[in-house]
């Protein structure tokens, strides 16, 4: 069971409609008040996106290969705590880290990160789901929402499953992305 008691991290959520995305606005991750001996439900004030936090105390269970759930009680800058979903943690800025610098092989990238907004390099050719390929602009933006991966072969090397946004936030194709041909924006 991974220590997580006294270690500073992040808030992290998730945008409310994967459709129609936005980090113009902060994403929100919810409260948790507990309503019985072992049940947590969310309740009470969200907390944005990359609002620091320090883990006091850790109430977590093993849910199997490595997963762990439960609920966390953390210490927001000037003392208040609050509980959160352990999956609404992320003990590193994931969002300040070039993706090709974080080590994957840890496992600790799948539970201290999830969906992000990434913005493409110039010329970058992904490909969708049938193999095509797909060519982005630079400075296109990307709703990435998986753990770099070897995918489906079609490109090779540690890939991302994005889907393109529109400039409205609007999610359209589904593509692999090469991480090192996109930064992380939120």
């Amino acid at each position: 069971m991974p220590l997580l008691e006294g270690h500073r991290g992040w808030i992290r959520a998730e945008p409310d409609d994967a459709d129609h995305v936005t980090w113009k606005k902060p994403w929100k991750a919810p409260t948790m008040v507990q309503v019985g001996p072992h049940l947590w439900r969310a309740s009470g004030p969200p907390l944005n996106h990359k609002t620091p936090v320090t883990v006091v105390r850790q109430l977590l269970s093993h849910g199997g290969y490595g997963y762990y759930k439960g609920v966390l009680e953390v210490e927001l800058d000037g003392g208040k705590h609050v509980f959160i979903d352990v999956s609404s943690f992320a003990y590193r800025p994931y969002w300040a880290c070039p993706l090709r610098s974080i080590d994957y092989s840890t496992g600790l990238w799948r539970s201290s990160s999830g969906v992000f907004v990434a913005k493409c390099a110039a010329g970058v050719r992904s490909v969708n789901r049938q193999g095509e390929w797909v060519t982005l602009k630079k400075g296109e933006h990307l709703l990435c929402d998986s753990e770099p991966h070897k995918g489906h072969n079609h490109l090779g090397g540690d890939i991302v499953d994005c889907k393109v946004l529109t400039p409205q936030g609007r999610a359209r194709d589904f593509v692999e992305v090469r991480i090192q041909e996109i930064d992380i924006v939120y």
